[in-house]
Formats: structure tokens, sequence, C-alpha cells
């Protein structure tokens, strides 16, 4: 149940043999183009079939060929010019010109319905193509019939209906449209607008629109056709191009073949001839530099330069021989379950463009309720402990923890580092803000001082700094109405400070009888006599006057964590958040309660699930009549004004994640935690599916064969057997005393096998509810476990290194030779330790520093998690010194990844960060999106010390391979 079945292929219909390597294996383009006498692939009138490769059996993906292969490629293309056609030095066969001439002779052909119409004058005025669209405007009108080229996303009805360019959704720099039934719908509109002054056209342009399908459908590459309509369309713009049914063999080529686009100079055209410097469709450098920067199309100064230096530094190549290469497959970041609630505050934002932004792991994170997808920004190497947002710019603030901590400002628009602010704080930055007039930006260290540092970060530039408190700050905030005032506030105190010049002065403190020192975990300024409002932990809220307290108010049972004006609201006052679970909105001077929120399931839309009833409220911020708060369970969760609720974006609590699996059927995966929750999510919509509560925290999980039950393993020696719909207890069974660190069912279902920290693997029947087998022999932990694919034979590795073999369901110890290892088929390939699987370790770690491996149904591909934070992807079956790519987005060690069932989509789980990420699987174009390898050094295993005696003299620290 765990394989799939590979693809028959006719010895007698196929020429040559064609493999990975040698010298009869083909280019991609060549299969894209090619066809056969003899039943090979075809691009007109049949599907691409494959060769007799294993990797056969994965359709969707376009494999590249080893570095014989290059040698080919030179062969065949001496000649590649963007204005003609390819000029082949070898032989080709006469398949190959009969498909473009084909091609050619029917989209020439003339018919009686072209010759029917006749070209008319039509006035430039708005297009209407239906009423639920809006209107093309008369200026795009006018372009589309002068036969110029036209930007399709400004045909996308979400920006038709925009008034102006500042409000455009901008989907990519490429001027690419990414979906293809939107594509169609512009062309649709595009036709629709040409053909009113030229009908004669029509039948041209819909022919080119079944290019543009078939190449959709037939080239592996899922970016060929957009890279091909970009650059026909500018190519018919420049040239005048008035039949578009030819199909361009260059183009198309270079659209298709990653090693045809490595010698390319301007991307968007496909083109060798220009660069994107002197490209003739370049806008015009008359635009004013303030309409640039409103532009929706336009970047910073800054990062346009940083590009471009990047670009003049790296060597350019245009041999497509750049020597041996890893894996030409890729991941790409979709979706990240989770966010950091649980030890922070006032971490959450709305933007200018009522989208949100929070953050989890090492990721900024920058979502869109509405489409419920989200951005990335990637620019931190480790955990996020805190964020702000500017109050005029999408510029985003964000403070990592490390030895030397850095703040970030980026941009939420363009997901781009707008400055970097350094040098300065050591172990982390734990809260930041920007001023009041935008221009300066105040941050916390975690120092043994707490020190605060003003900066300019617009020039990166330290203006002063200063001591904090010796105890923990939670919030600095400046005040928005006096650029040189901040307060900070935290542990049994809070500080009023004064910028002058280069001295940052505290102001004494008055409490008076009004109130005694507490923890203060909020703050809030108000315009009128020189408010503000702080939250303690005892449920009050101090109102203070200057730097005197005035009075206070019981607002919460328990602490107040967060507090936030109502001021982009119809409603005037302050809204509050308590552990109690209360969101409370109050008057302007804090003397009356107006209205008060329980986040409670009751209050919550379908398909919301809520973990508990009441959880705390950890931050809040508002925006036209919406509340949005962060809970301390890892919850977004938006309040509209009749008080019902929908819950965004949840996560994991505090705790690890370990366990990991995906659906043997369904696109849905669930994780374990040692927050004491079970999680099954929806891959497919990025939901939250069912949670369930467990009386101990666990750190594996496995879905059986047919994905009726779940097997959990408990940290306390235990595990159960549940239902996989509604989640209820089947059985359980308790025979360790410590945790259990992995559960596999064999292939047929009949077999469980459950690996714990006692260094057994024990084998039970799931059909007569017993143990049938201990495996012994392991001298210390347990660590990953498998099945062959006849349930016959498990293989085990321990944190003692070591590589074992039992018999099931005996559990009786084997010892094979490593040529019969080799040989073997695993079910699931899920061990860190084998002789298919020895290039995954990074140089000089130890074998602890990989935490988890997962081979993909076809065998073609290995994704890795390690401690160093990073998601890697190798081909399989990874051998010493092999070349991956890796991934960050995880700040703590990956604990686990995991394919789906069709091998597309990738999970990854992280320690400490409590993030689950959620990959797609994709070709890696060099041109497209840089590639990240990794080429690894051949790794000497340090010798295993064991601390204790050795259970298995036989076994004495050393793997059973050599």
């Amino acid at each position: 149940m765990f394989t799939r079945e590979k693809k028959r292929v006719d010895p007698a219909r196929t020429n040559t043999k064609r493999g990975r390597k040698g010298k009869n294996s083909k280019a991609a383009w060549e299969n894209l183009l090619s066809t056969s006498h003899n039943g090979s692939s075809t691009l007109v009138n049949g599907k691409v079939s494959f060769g007799a490769d294993k990797r056969s059996g994965y359709p969707h993906v376009q494999w590249s060929d080893d570095d014989d292969d290059d040698d080919d490629y030179d062969k065949y293309n001496t000649s590649i010019t963007p204005n003609a056609s390819l000029n082949f030095s070898g032989s080709r066969s006469k398949s190959f010109e009969s498909l473009w001439r084909s091609a050619s002779a029917q989209a020439r052909s003339n018919t009686s319905l072209s010759r029917s119409f006749e070209s008319q004058a039509m006035p430039v005025e708005d297009f209407y193509m239906h009423t639920a669209q809006p209107p093309v405007p008369k200026k795009v009108v006018k372009q589309i019939r002068d036969g110029n080229y036209i930007n399709f996303q400004e045909l996308l009805p979400e920006n038709l209906g925009r008034e102006n360019a500042k409000n455009k959704v901008l989907i990519d720099e490429t001027e690419r449209v990414d979906d293809i039934t939107k594509w169609i719908d512009c062309m649709a509109t595009y036709v629709a607008v040409f053909t009113c002054s030229d009908p004669n056209r029509i039948r041209d342009l819909l022919a080119y629109q079944g290019i543009i399908t078939r190449l959709y459908r037939e080239c592996h590459d899922k970016k060929a056709w957009q890279r091909y309509d970009v650059a026909f369309r500018r190519k018919a713009s420049q040239n005048g191009l008035r039949d578009w049914s030819t199909v361009d063999e260059n183009l198309w080529i270079m659209a298709s073949s990653r090693d045809a686009r490595r010698a390319i100079l301007c991307k968007p055209c496909l083109s060798l001839a220009h660069d994107q410097n002197s490209c003739p469709l370049k806008p015009k450098e008359e635009v004013s530099k303030t309409s640039r920067q409103r532009s929706w199309l336009s970047r910073s100064s800054k990062s346009v330069k940083r590009e471009e230096a990047e670009i003049e530094e790296r060597p350019r190549s245009v041999s497509p021989t750049r020597g041996k290469r890893g894996t030409n497959e890729g991941l790409d970041l979709k979706f990240a379950f989770g966010y950091h609630g649980y030890n922070a505050c006032n971490n959450l934002f709305y933007t200018q463009s009522n989208e949100i932004v929070f953050h989890v792991a090492a990721l900024g994170i920058v979502y869109s309720p509405p489409s419920h997808q989200q951005r990335f920004y990637k620019g931190h190497t480790d955990d996020i402990l805190c964020l702000t947002i500017h109050d005029d710019q999408d510029l985003v603030a964000t403070g990592q923890v490390g030895k030397q901590a850095e703040t970030h400002v980026w941009d939420a628009t363009t997901m781009r580092t707008v400055s970097v602010l350094k040098g300065f704080h050591k172990r982390g930055v734990i809260c930041v803000d920007f001023s009041g007039d935008g221009k300066k930006l105040a941050d916390v260290g975690l120092d043994d001082d707490h020190s605060i540092c003003i900066w300019d970060w617009k020039k990166e530039e330290k203006m002063v700094s200063t001591r904090g408190h010796k105890d923990m700050i939670f919030v600095i905030e400046w005040n928005p109405f006096d650029p040189n005032y901040l307060v900070s506030v935290g542990e049994k105190h809070i500080k009023f400070w004064t910028q002058k010049d280069k001295k940052v002065e505290k102001r004494p403190v008055t409490f008076g009888k009004a109130g005694t020192a507490a923890t203060m975990l909020c703050i809030c300024h108000s315009p009128t006599d020189d408010l503000c409002f702080s939250g303690s932990d005892t449920g009050l809220v101090y109102v203070w006057q200057g730097t005197t307290l005035r009075r206070s108010v019981q607002a919460h049972n328990g602490p107040v964590c967060s507090m936030y004006s109502l001021s982009q609201t119809n409603q005037q006052g302050y809204v509050t958040g308590g552990r109690d679970g209360v969101v409370a909105m109050w008057d302007l001077f804090f003397e009356q309660c107006l209205k008060a929120f329980k986040v409670e399931e009751a209050s919550m839309n379908p398909g919301s699930v809520l973990l508990q009833n009441l959880p705390p409220v950890r931050a809040i911020h508002t925006d036209e009549g919406k509340i949005l708060i962060g809970t301390g369970n890892d919850e977004i969760i938006e309040i509209e004004e009749d008080g019902k609720m929908t819950i965004l974006v949840q996560g994991h609590g505090e705790g690890e994640i370990w366990g990991l699996d995906t659906h043997p059927i369904e696109d849905e995966c669930m994780t374990v935690s040692d927050d004491k929750t079970l999680r099954v999510w929806d891959l497919s919509k990025l939901r939250l599916k069912k949670v369930k509560k467990l009386r101990k925290g666990g750190r594996a999980v496995v879905y059986s064969p047919d994905g009726s039950t779940v097997a959990v393993g408990q940290n306390d020696g235990g595990f159960v057997i549940l239902d996989a719909v509604t989640l209820e207890k089947i059985v359980g069974f308790k025979d360790r005393k410590e945790e259990i660190s992995d559960v596999k069912f064999s292939p047929d279902g009949k077999f469980l096998a459950v690996g714990s920290h006692d260094n057994f693997v024990d084998i039970y029947s799931v059909r007569r509810g017993k143990r049938t087998g201990i495996c012994k022999g392991s001298s210390s932990y347990i660590t990953h476990l498998d099945w062959d694919t006849k349930g016959k034979l498990i293989q085990t590795n321990s944190g003692a290194r070591e590589h074992l073999f039992y018999e099931a369901p005996t559990g009786s110890r084997k010892t094979i030779s490593v040529p019969d290892v080799e040989r073997l088929q695993w079910s699931t390939f899920t061990c860190v330790l084998g002789p298919t699987v020895k290039g995954v370790f990074p140089p000089g770690s130890d074998v602890t520093d990989v935490n988890a491996t997962c081979r993909t149904k076809d065998c073609s591909l290995l994704a890795s998690g390690d401690d160093f934070g990073f998601v890697k992807l190798f081909e399989y079956p990874v051998s010493r010194g092999a070349r991956g790519r890796q991934y960050g987005g995880h700040s703590s060690h990956v604990t686990n990844v995991r394919w789906t069932s069709d091998d597309r989509v990738l999970v990854s789980t992280g320690g400490l960060d409590t993030a689950v990420l959620i990959w797609d699987r994709l070709i890696v174009s060099d041109v497209d999106a840089p590639d990240k390898i990794v080429e690894e050094k051949v790794l000497v295993q340090p010798k295993f010390i064991p601390t204790g005696p050795i259970k298995d003299p036989i076994a004495r620290g050393k793997p059973q391979w050599n």
C-alpha cells in the first residue's frame, strides 16, 4: 500500500536505452519537442511517454540528466538567437521538422470564416466585457488595438476595478499571470478588445491560446507557459507580428529548458540580443521619483542598487556545463501553521492594506484573510522575538535572538529588507518600536541591563543608548504625539524616558496613594492631557498623567496582557485583553467599560476550531471596526462588530513538535506535541481540521495503511490507538517507562512496531491486540524504524549510531551484508543511518544532528531536517559528498519531515519554534529562482563513547554497515 506501481515499457518499442546516465540520454527540451517513429514521446498527437527509468512513475516532474548529457546539449545547440530559428549542426529526425511545419501550415490555412471579416475603425473608449467585470480603461484599449505590449496583470478583474496604480495587485515582477484560468480570462478580454477593430485576427489569437494551454499541459515545468507567453507577446509587439498561430521554436525551447536559459540576458524577453537595462520595453525613465515610489510596480532604490550590485558581482557562464549538480527539483514555502504567542506580546498588526503581519520561527509573515495566502520575509536566521509596524507605511521591524542580535526593517509589500540594525545588542532583541514621526526606532536587548538603543534606522546608525533595567522589559513604546518621549514597562517597574540630542534621561515616577509598584505588561498613550495607561499583572489599568499615577481601574480578573487604541475605528477609546480570555472596550479616560467579548467556542464562526474557552489574550490591534487578537495558545482571531469570531491562523502551543505523519490517501497530516494536543491539518484548505487534548504529551504518530486508525506514542512510555475520524480512543498499551520515539504500521496493517527510549522495539499484533515480539540489541535509545515492503523485516536506528535489522513478528536479530541492504525495498524510509543515506550529514556533525529523513514513494528524492534549522533536499540514494538544496524558515531544530501521499507536498515541523511548514515540490529554474546548493564534504563520524554499559556486546556502538 505504501508502494506505487511502475509503468511498463515495451523493450521492443524502445530504440534507445534511456537512463540517468549515458550518451543516449536526452536533454529536457528534446523530450518536450521530439517525436519518435516507434511510439516514443510526442507533443501533438499523444502524451509524453517516458523511458524505463524508475523515476518515470512521477509524471508531473521534469527530470534533468547528468553531466554526460551536457555534451549532447552543446552538440545540438551551436546557435541560439532571439530572432531566428535553431541551427542544428547534428542530425535530426523528419518528425521533428514535420511537427513545426504542420503546425505552421495549419495555422496559415485560410477559411471562409476568416475571409468574411473585414477590419473596421472603432472609437477608442472604455470596453465593457460583461456586467460582472469592470470595464477595460480607454488607455489600455488603445494599447491593445495599436498592437503594443500589454501586461496581462492589468487585465485581471481585481486590477480593472482599481482607480489608480497604487492599489493594483502585483503578482510578480516578471509580468506573469501565474494561474492558467486567470490567464485565459485575460486572454479572452484581450481577444474581445482587439477583434472589435480587426476581426480577421480572431482565428490566430485563439490558436495562440491553444498553444499556451498545450504547453501548460505537456511541459512538466509549470512555469514554462508563463515565460513563453510574456516573451512571445513582447517579441510580437517589437516586430509587429500579425500572425500568432505559429509556434516560435526558439522561445519554446528556452521557456521549457533550464540549460537554454542560462545564457539569456533579458529574462522577460528570453533574449540574447539585449539585457534588461537596454530592453526596448523597459519603462521610461522620465517618471518622477515620487511617482516611482508610489507605483505598484516600483521598488525602493536601495533594493534596486543592491540587486544591480549582485548581478555585477555574479560571474556569468554561457556554457551549460558547470560541473556536477544536485537535484533539479526544489521546495517553495507555501504556508506556515503557527504564531508566536505563548511568551510574546504586542506582535500582531494590521497593515495599510488590511493584511495581517505576525511572526513564527524565523519568518516574518504577511497574511491576506480574503485569499488565505501568506508571504514570507526570510531575512532572519534565528527565532524572531518581537515585531512592530510603522504608523504611516507598511514597514515592519523585527528583532531576533542570537549571540549577535539584529533588528531588521523590511517592507511588508515587497518583502525586501530595508535596513539591518546590528552591532550593539547581545543575546537578542526583546522589544522594538518606531517613533511617532517614524524617523527613529528603539529596541531593547536581552543583556543583563536590558539596554535600550535608539537608531536612525534609515541610515542604519546608532544614535544613543542607555541601561534599561535589571529585570525583564516587556514593552517599549514611543509617545506617538511627541517623538522625544518613550516609556518602558516590565517586571515590577515602569520608566519614562526623554531623549535630548545624544542623551536619554529617566524621569522620576510618582505613585502616591493611587497605587503601588507592580509588574506592568502593556502601555498605551492618549492625545489628551499627556495621559497614558499601563496594564498590570494584578488586573488593574494604571492611569498616568505625565509621570504621576492618578488612579487605577480594575479591568480584568487577571493580568492585563495587551492594550491598544480604538482611534482607527468609528468609536473612540481603548481595547484591552487579559489572561482571563476577555476583550474589553473602554471610553477615552478608562472610566467606563463599553463592551466586552468572551473568547469562547459559542462565539466562533463555522470552520473555526478553538482549543479551549477563554485563552489568554497576548496581543491586540484594531482596524475599521474589527479587533484582531493573538492568544497564548498560538491562535490569531478576528472579532467582528457583532461579536462573531473567526480563527485565521493557529498552531501548536509551547513545547516541542516531534510527531508527524501524512494521510495515506487524503490531503491531510497529523501532528502531536509536548503541549498535549493531537492536531489534524487540512493541506488543501490549509486549515486546522480537528484537535484532541491528550493526558500526556506525545512525540510519535502514524496513520494505518488504510487511514482508518491512528497510533500515538506518548512521553510516559505508553501509546494509544485512535479512530482517525472521531479521534476517540480504541485501545491503549503501556509496556515501557520512557518516551515512545517512533511508531510504524506494517504495510499490510497487521502489525505495529513501537520504538522507545528504553532501547527496545515492541511488535504488536493489531488483530489479536497483544505483543508478539521484542527487538533487542540496541545499546541506546531508538530514534527511527521502518518496515520493508513485504512486512517481514524492520530496520532501526539508535542514538549509538547503530543500524540494526530484525525479523517480524518475532523480533529476532538479523545480520545483513551491505550489498543486500542496498537491494532491500522499504515501504517507508525515514531512518538517518544506512548505506543509501550516507551523505545527509553536514561536515563535522554528529549522528544526532540530523533528526529526520523521508524518501518519496517514487524513490527519487530524500528530504531531511537537521539541528541547524534547515530542510534539505537530496537525490536518492544519497552518497557521501552528495549535493543538496537547503531551505530556511525554522528557527529551531527541524524535528520531522514527511511527504504527502502523492509526493507533491512536504511537511516539516520545528522543535521549540512550534511551527508546521508546508512546502510545494517544484522544478527549480536557475534563471527564475537562484537555487541553494550545499556541497557536502565526506563525513567521518566521531567515535561513539557510551556513557553506560553496552547491553549488546556485538554492536559496540558501530553501525552494521561499513
